[in-house]
C-alpha cells in the first residue's frame, strides 16, 4: 500500500486572497439588491410626501373655500347692518350759512335771505324759522328741506335800513324718514319730481313807480313730471354776474302735470339794465299736501307709510 502525500496547506498569502475575493463577490452580487431596495424605500418615501402634500392642500382648499364663504357673507351681513345704521341713524343738523341782506325799493327797506342744506340722504325736515336783527325779528314761517337739499329762506321788506347782525332762528323741527323700502335711489326720485324748465327769460327796466323803479322779468315754467302739484313754489334769483341782486318766491297754483305757465314778476329798486335769472323748484316731495293727484302717480307711492321723528 502506497502512502498518499499530503496536501499541504495554503499559504497565508494565498488564504488572504481568497478571503478578499470570496468578500468582493458578495459585495457585487448584493449591489444590485441593495441598490433596488434603497430605490424602493425612496420610492415609497416620495410618494409619502406626495399623498401627504396632496392631502393637506386637499384639506387647506376646503377649509379655505368654507372659510371664504363665511368671509365674504360676513362682509356681506356687515356692509348691510352698515347701510342700515347709516339709512335710519338720527339725522344731522341743518348747515346754514351766513344772513344776507339785499335793498329793495327806494324807502331803505332790505329783504333778509340765507342759504340752508340737509345734509341727510334719508331724512326730510319740517321747521319754523325767522329772523332776528338790531330791530327786532320777522314774523314766524314754516320751512322745509327735501333730503339732500339746499335752498334759501327769506323774509321779504324785513327792515328799514341796513339790519345789524342779522340772524337765522329755526325751531320745532319735524325729521320724516324716508325708507329705503319705499324710495331705493333717493337722488332719482327727487330728480323725476324736479323735471321742470325754464325757458324764454327776459329782464329789463320797466317803469317808475311813486318815484321807485320798477324792473320785470318773464319766463315760463314747464313741468316735464308725472305730477301735479297744488301749489308749488318756486324760488327767484336775479345777478349780475356772480352778485345776487334779488331774491323773491313766485307761487304757480294747481301746476298741472305736463302744462306750461307764464310768470311776470316785478322788481323794485336800483337794479341794472339786464340781469341773469335763475328759478328753482321749492316743492316738499315728501309730502303728500303737496300733490294733487298722488293715485294718478306712475310709481308706487309710500307717502302715507313714512314716520316722522320729532
Amino acid at each position: 500500500m502506497t502512502e498518499k502525500t499530503p496536501i499541504a496547506p495554503l499559504s497565508q498569502d494565498i488564504q488572504n486572497i481568497e478571503r478578499a475575493y470570496r468578500q468582493n463577490v458578495t459585495v457585487v452580487t448584493a449591489r444590485p439588491k441593495l441598490i433596488e431596495a434603497f430605490f424602493l424605500a425612496w420610492t415609497g418615501a416620495l410618494g409619502i410626501m406626495v399623498l401627504f402634500f396632496l392631502a393637506t392642500v386637499g384639506w387647506y382648499g376646503v377649509q379655505g373655500i368654507f372659510q371664504d364663504s363665511a368671509y365674504k357673507t360676513s362682509i356681506l351681513i356687515n356692509s348691510s347692518n352698515t347701510h342700515a345704521q347709516l339709512a335710519n341713524r338720527a339725522p344731522v343738523n341743518i348747515v346754514m350759512g351766513s344772513v344776507q341782506s339785499v335793498a329793495t325799493g327806494s324807502e331803505g327797506e332790505y329783504d333778509l335771505f340765507v342759504q340752508i342744506e340737509n345734509p341727510n340722504a334719508r331724512h326730510a325736515v319740517e321747521f319754523t324759522y325767522s329772523f332776528s336783527h338790531g330791530e327786532g325779528e320777522t314774523e314766524e314761517r314754516t320751512g322745509f328741506l327735501n333730503p339732500k337739499e339746499t335752498a334759501y329762506m327769506l323774509a321779504s321788506r324785513a327792515t328799514k335800513g341796513k339790519p345789524k347782525s342779522p340772524m337765522l332762528n329755526v325751531k320745532e323741527e319735524k325729521w320724516i324718514v324716508i325708507p329705503e323700502k319705499e324710495v331705493a335711489n333717493v337722488d332719482e326720485w327727487s330728480k323725476e319730481r324736479g323735471e321742470f324748465s325754464v325757458a324764454n327769460i327776459v329782464f329789463a327796466r320797466d317803469i317808475a313807480y311813486t318815484e321807485s323803479l320798477v324792473s320785470r322779468s318773464t319766463f315760463t315754467i314747464t313741468n316735464h313730471t308725472p305730477f301735479s302739484y297744488w301749489e308749488p313754489t318756486f324760488t327767484v334769483r336775479i345777478f349780475r354776474g356772480s352778485v345776487l341782486l334779488g331774491i323773491a318766491e313766485v307761487t304757480a297754483a294747481k301746476f298741472k302735470a305736463g302744462e306750461s305757465r307764464n310768470i311776470d314778476m316785478r322788481w323794485f329798486g336800483e337794479l341794472p339794465q339786464t340781469a341773469t335769472v335763475v328759478v328753482t323748484p321749492r316743492i316738499p316731495y315728501y309730502a303728500e299736501r303737496a300733490y294733487m293727484n298722488p293715485e294718478a302717480s306712475t310709481t308706487q307711492d309710500g307717502r302715507s307709510r313714512w314716520t316722522i321723528d320729532e
